[in-house]
């Protein structure tokens, strides 16, 4: 009873709206949240949590992250404790009342199945949230024993690269005398000019020349190639800024790297970029017609979260 009279006294819904880090407004005041992420479509169901106490909790580590680290921060947390949290709930939904015995048990089961499987480190993030939660909300059933069982475990870091230092067969690289090679000739031969074709052409070939995490790709604008013809116009240089979504920025686009592309790729690009011509971008009275306003992949269905986020903000 003291956990709900103090939810009761506390509800992070008193607010109806944040400001994250970025400088994006986020409706908080019902169970589902849009958060305004470029990359794709995000829509956090807190109601998930069916214990009210839990989803506080969640809610305000959320809040939390996204007002001092990053709406991204926010939206992988709250996956990752869906992953740790709703599994044990389900398994034992007589205990739903019993948030610090539910909790404890919950972390258990995860962490005893991540040292079988050798990934502790993917627990690193509930983890935190657990030792927050009970440094600064310990009365919504937090236990200051465990968080301090927590707080001394070590944790590994990620085995970043490990898949492609092992040359995976499933998660490795491409294999450059066999796959790769094969991959290459297929972007060569197909000649076909649908929309949806050259959009997987695009991102086929700029993988292949930039090996980029496909958000780097996401940011990418019209404007951003750049086709230089010095002496022979039937080989022209192909410059790409690509935006450095890795950087401490606030936003990825306010930094970039310049990378040469082959003829080969930057003619796909050309491709694409004379095909999304076609396509008129009008958002809340604004029409984009300027190549430093439209994005090089186009979303025609558009990202609702992102559409709703800027809507309620």
């Amino acid at each position: 009873m003291q956990f709900q009279n103090s939810l009761n006294k506390k509800n992070v819904n008193a607010s109806k709206t944040i400001t994250t880090r970025e400088g994006y407004k986020v409706d908080i005041s019902s169970d589902i949240w849009d958060l305004p992420y470029s990359i794709s479509a995000s829509r956090l169901r807190l109601s998930k949590f069916e214990s009210t106490i839990i989803r506080e909790a969640v809610k305000r580590y959320v809040i939390n992250r996204m007002v001092h680290t990053s709406t991204s921060s926010g939206r992988i947390v709250f996956n990752e404790l869906v992953q740790v949290i709703l599994p044990f709930i389900n398994e034992n939904p007589e205990n739903i009342a019993d948030v610090e015995t539910l909790l404890i048990g919950a972390f258990e089961q995860s962490i005893a199945e991540a040292k079988s499987e050798n990934r502790l480190w993917t627990l690193y993030r509930p983890i935190s949230w657990y030792i927050w939660c009970e440094k600064n909300i310990p009365e919504l059933g937090f236990s200051t024993g465990y968080a301090r069982q927590l707080a001394s475990m070590t944790i590994p870091g990620c085995s970043k690269g490990e898949a492609v230092r092992s040359l995976d067969s499933h998660k490795g690289p491409l294999d450059r005398s066999v796959e790769l090679p094969l991959i290459i000739n297929a972007l060569k031969i197909d000649k076909s000019m649908e929309y949806r074709h050259l959009q997987e052409k695009t991102a086929l070939a700029l993988s292949i020349a930039l090996g980029r995490n496909p958000s780097n790709l996401a940011y990418l604008r019209e404007s951003d190639l750049s086709k230089l013809t010095p002496f022979n116009e039937d080989d022209p240089t192909y410059i790409l800024k690509v935006p450095r979504i890795k950087k401490r920025n606030l936003n990825p686009r306010d930094d970039y790297q310049e990378e040469y592309l082959d003829p080969f790729y930057g003619r796909i690009i050309e491709q694409l970029i004379k095909a999304n011509n076609a396509i008129k971008l009008t958002f809340d009275g604004v029409k984009y017609n300027s190549p430093d306003q439209r994005p090089l992949f186009i979303n025609q269905a558009g990202n609702f979260s992102a559409i709703n986020a800027y809507l309620a903000g």
